[in-house]
């Protein structure tokens, strides 16, 4: 949870002060044990650094096939309107 620009807080410190929090423990996963573990599993980008690197080919590729589409009609009208 961001707090002032790059300063963050842990969510689970504030769930941790809530008054009933003991009895519903287990219902919340960053507060189980190991659960920081789990979370830089998570949000560890190295690890999914593939398929980041395939998306963002594909999206590439797409974005050039668009982009050429957009030139190619406008190339055509452009043509068009000269002839006319």
């Amino acid at each position: 949870m961001p707090l002032f620009g790059d300063v963050q807080i842990a969510l689970v410190s504030y769930l941790k002060m809530c008054p009933h929090f003991d009895g519903m423990k287990e219902k919340w996963a960053v507060a189980a044990e190991g659960a920081e573990d789990k979370v830089v599993v998570q949000y560890n980008l190295l690890g999914k650094m593939d398929s980041i690197r395939e998306e963002h080919v594909k999206f590439i590729s797409e974005l050039a096939r668009y982009n050429n589409e957009v030139r190619r009609r406008a190339s055509m009208s452009l043509c068009e309107a000269m002839q006319s």
